[in-house]
């Protein structure tokens, strides 16, 4: 009777030590498993950080391009009131005011100078389209620029669209009216009837 007590005993020690075995070997998969994912996540913080750091460079150097390319289209489309543009990080956009000798914010401003100091922005984009990748002349197309400006900021603006760049060699523009004293090289008018042809004029009819 010592002998099979004896006997279980072992077996059970044997079992306990077995199982020992199994569970020291799942726990050091599982740690090595830890290590591995915190290598993984210092890895991605990493990239985070540099791409962080990338897109803030990229974006500052954007910005300081598109707010150089505004400098010269900006005072020409606001009549010398506001000359240099501020963009920061989240392309949120100040406008310099000679009159105060600051930064202003856009709601700041009237309605319509902020119309017309996204439209330099716009068409400081378009220049650094231009710059960065086509890098040639070509054909400018807004739609509906002046849709809420009065008919001297819109007279104005089209004074200033053939000066803005030497790269747009030809600038169409949309809108539903212009003013009487407008000057275009082509015009062509449409009717929302689809059964009547444009008209089209060479200079302003």
């Amino acid at each position: 009777e010592h002998v099979v007590l004896a006997a279980q005993a072992v077996a059970r020690e044997e079992e306990r030590v077995r199982k020992h075995r199994e569970l020291a070997a799942i726990a050091g998969n599982l740690s090595a498993r830890v290590d591995e994912l915190q290598h993984r996540v210092k890895v991605r913080e990493l990239a985070a950080d540099l791409l962080g750091g990338a897109i803030h460079y990229i974006s500052q150097r954007f910005n300081t391009e598109v707010r150089n390319l505004a400098a010269d289209s900006l005072p020409r489309f606001t009549n010398g009131r506001y000359e240099h543009l501020q963009i920061d990080e989240n392309l949120k956009v100040k406008a310099f005011s000679n009159e105060k000798r600051n930064f202003m914010e856009l709601d700041e401003i009237s309605s319509g100078t902020q119309r017309q100091i996204m439209l330099a922005v716009r068409l400081s984009l378009s220049q650094k389209l231009v710059n960065s990748v086509i890098q040639g002349p070509q054909m400018l197309f807004l739609d509906e620029p002046f849709a809420f400006f009065d008919e001297r900021r819109t007279a104005s603006a089209l004074s200033v669209l053939p000066r803005v760049s030497g790269d747009f060699s030809q600038i169409w523009v949309t809108s539903q009216t212009f003013p009487t004293e407008s000057h275009f090289d082509l015009y062509i008018e449409c009717n929302a009837e689809e059964t009547v042809s444009p008209v089209v004029t060479r200079g302003t009819p």
